[in-house]
């Protein structure tokens, strides 16, 4: 069945739309990674037989008004080995923050068993961390700038190159929508699985847009149908490969993978909307349009 050639085929456009305004209303309740905002990270490792979940640490350090504390655990089945990483950015009690971080070591080492010499504490001051920050930010602007250059010259024509842009946008505030709900954190490393976004995005909009435009067999509408079969199955299989990833980082406490992943996931699931209930209405009416 060919969706496009329903004569309500443009109102496929309303879901990535309501999808665009909830990621924007939700924008701000993405939290940033301690490396963005500046804070500490204590890290201890110990052997994986070491049973302490995240939140018997958190009700350990409860009382000492630590500002946004994240507690995670990563695996290393390869020497049986378990790191816990505890992150919070700022201290709001009567202890200044040397002394907290000395009474957090000596918790953790009762807590865990490990010696109070190998935990390691890592500080990231307020300026590195917005210096980090904008960094990310001017490598998102660049990335923009160049896919529009990139995507311009290949098609010559102003109208489909800009929606091109507009589906990219719209698939890093999806993953930024997933991030939000999900509490996943703004971090360096979320920040070059929305790069790595863009990359795919440009990708499957090309696709769809190099078959409507470049191609003269078929109606607009067989072709738009044509590119939806193969594009779809790129994105199913993208995303069932970060499934896998997801769910084994999940089982293997790798938080870093985790977040890249399910970011990635997010802004990939967000696609299929943005690419074709979006980019593919707008062509088929610009092209019919010109025609």
């Amino acid at each position: 069945m060919n969706i496009y050639s329903k004569p309500y085929y443009k109102y496929y456009i309303i879901v990535p739309l309501v999808l665009a305004v909830l990621s924007i209303v939700l924008l701000p309740f993405v939290p940033k990674g301690v490396d963005l905002t500046g804070g500490t990270s204590i890290s201890a490792v110990v052997p994986n037989t070491v049973d302490i979940s995240e939140d018997q640490i958190k009700t350990e350090l409860a009382d000492l008004g630590l500002n946004d504390l994240r507690v995670s655990v990563a695996d290393n089945p390869l020497n049986n080995q378990r790191m816990y990483i505890i992150e919070f950015s700022n201290v709001q009690s009567e202890l200044n923050q040397t002394d907290v971080v000395s009474e957090i070591k000596q918790r953790l080492s009762s807590l865990l068993g490990v010696r109070v010499e190998d935990i390691t504490v890592q500080e990231i001051g307020p300026a590195i961390g917005k210096s980090f920050w904008e960094s990310g930010l001017r490598a998102m602007g660049l990335a923009f700038l160049f896919m529009a250059a990139v995507v311009f010259l290949t098609f010559r024509e102003l109208a489909p190159s800009t929606y091109v842009i507009s589906a990219a946008i719209l698939d890093v505030l999806y993953a930024l929508l997933g991030m939000a709900i999900f509490k996943i954190p703004l971090s360096l490393a979320t920040i070059a699985a929305l790069l790595m976004l863009i990359g795919y995005s440009v990708d499957t909009d090309i696709l769809l847009t190099n078959r409507v435009l470049k191609r003269i067999e078929g109606s607009v509408d067989d072709r738009l149908h044509s590119a939806m079969k193969t594009g779809i199955t790129m994105s199913l299989t993208t995303i069932g490969a970060l499934a896998v990833l997801v769910f084994a980082s999940w089982i293997l406490h790798i938080q870093t993978l985790l977040f890249i992943g399910a970011t990635l996931m997010f802004g990939l699931i967000g696609d299929l909307a943005s690419t074709w209930m979006m980019n593919a209405v707008i062509l088929k009416w610009w092209a019919t349009r010109k025609s």
